[in-house]
Parts: structure tokens; C-alpha cells; sequence
């Protein structure tokens, strides 16, 4: 989701994002030393692994380790449930996420996407 595309005007900013994770199909969280510093991403990534669970939904979240986190001394409570990729260990980890989008349902190439993003 983005802010200036997808959020409605008047709307609280955390009404905006329940709006589109609700009709969202899956979430990738892309896991840093920031992520987990920021309200905003901590409040979305409860509220993705809350739908996750729930029966009305078909959300499906793939966590991605992209920069200096220790996953058991760092990584929340609350994802440590949930198989990620590593980023900052994975040799083709477009190819990864990729992969990981096809298995939990099909979409769009994501390899082209994610190719800049994750470059050393």
C-alpha cells in the first residue's frame, strides 16, 4: 500500500491501512533495524499477523530479513512463528520471494521487482 495512492483523505491514517490489508492477499514485510524501531510498521505487521489467523481472510505474510537483525534476539514475539527469507544470506532471494508468493497463491513476476532492491 502507499500513502499517497491508496489512503483516503479524512480517514485516519490506521483506519487507511486496515481498509487495505483487508483486501490485500498477501503481505511482505521487509524486516530492518527500522522496521522494528517504527509504530506505524510494528501496528501494520500485528494487524497483517491478526488477519493471517482469522477465517475471513486470506491474507498470508512472507517476512523478509533485508539488514542487521538477529532473529532470536531481535525479531518480535509475535513473527518468530513465521518462516522467513533471508535476505542478507540468500543468493537469489528475488528468486525467493518469488517462489514464496507462487506457493501461498499465484501473482504477478515479482523477480524484476525485487532484482534493484536486494543488489549488494
Amino acid at each position: 500500500m502507499l500513502f499517497d495512492r491508496d489512503f483516503l483523505p479524512a480517514k485516519p491514517i490506521d483506519v487507511n491501512v486496515q481498509h487495505e490489508l483487508e483486501k490485500s492477499v498477501k503481505v511482505l514485510l521487509l524486516l530492518s533495524p527500522d522496521f522494528l524501531k517504527s509504530q506505524w510498521c510494528d501496528m501494520e505487521a500485528r494487524l497483517a499477523v491478526q488477519m493471517c489467523y482469522d477465517p475471513n481472510f486470506k491474507l498470508k505474510i512472507i517476512p523478509v530479513l533485508v539488514r542487521g537483525l538477529n532473529v532470536d534476539s531481535n525479531l518480535p514475539p509475535f513473527l518468530k512463528p513465521f518462516r522467513y527469507i533471508d535476505a542478507q544470506k540468500e543468493s537469489d532471494c528475488p528468486a525467493k520471494i518469488n517462489e514464496a508468493f507462487y506457493q501461498i497463491g499465484n501473482t504477478a513476476n515479482l523477480i524484476n521487482i525485487f532484482s534493484n532492491f536486494f543488489k549488494p
